[in-house]
């Protein structure tokens, strides 16, 4: 059923709710160094660096598990109404015809991945006189297309975008937890191991997978 207008004395609609069980299951993207007490004594600003680098590698590889765990929910696209009317659609408008399929689904898109190459051949474009293309849909710089904030980024295959509603999203995660410790005949070779982890859980409902869409831009201006 649905809501209605109901006069005095009539039924009320009956709605149903029906719900899918789904699972999410954490991760957890870790490293770990091992060096010598030799080592320490002698490079001690150098392993101070390394373990800056462990940290950030962690860091990374966390950020870039969220972004590959999207990337495989995301759906395709499917038309719009643009499709059939524009002359020389260019990257933005492909980007503007995925945030319009999602609108149409009821979700309010708010980000684009893009690879800089695919953000700069959007926001730089001339006749054939030299004459730089007036986009009133992408700011100066391509921070934004078509009021989406646009994020820059080489885990991006050039030529796609991720184009969505990101709010759909909800992601939990530990902080970064470093320990230094021993294993095994570390203690009489003189050696050390530390460990970098994060924990993170990144859940969001099935049934709004479609808020998110990788497109392929060609495909979409040739559309």
């Amino acid at each position: 059923g649905a809501v209605a207008v109901t006069a005095e004395g009539d039924v009320k609609p009956l709605l149903q709710k029906k719900f899918q069980r789904t699972v999410t299951t954490r991760k957890k993207y870790a490293g770990r160094i091992e060096w010598t007490e030799e080592f320490e004594m002698d490079f001690e600003a150098l392993l101070d660096a390394i373990i800056d680098m462990l940290e950030r590698d962690v860091i990374i590889a966390w950020q870039d598990g969220i972004l590959d765990i999207i990337e495989t929910n995301a759906t395709t696209y499917l038309g719009s109404s643009l499709d059939g009317t524009l002359v020389k659609p260019d990257n933005g408008l492909a980007v503007i015809a995925a945030a319009q399929q999602i609108r149409m689904l009821l979700y309010n898109p708010n980000y684009v991945f893009m690879n800089p190459a695919d953000i700069d051949a959007a926001v730089y474009t001339q006749d054939t006189e030299g004459n730089f293309s007036l986009k009133p849909y992408i700011d100066a710089n391509g921070n934004r297309i078509g009021g989406l904030t646009v994020i820059p980024s080489l885990k991006i295959a050039e030529g796609e975008a991720i184009v969505g509603d990101f709010s759909i999203y909800k992601e939990i995660h530990s902080r970064i937890i470093m320990r230094k410790g021993q294993y095994n005949a570390q203690f009489i070779e003189n050696e050390y191991t530390m460990v970098a982890e994060v924990f993170s859980i990144l859940s969001a409902s099935p049934a709004d997978y479609p808020a998110i869409v990788k497109i392929n831009l060609a495909t979409v201006k040739a559309a």
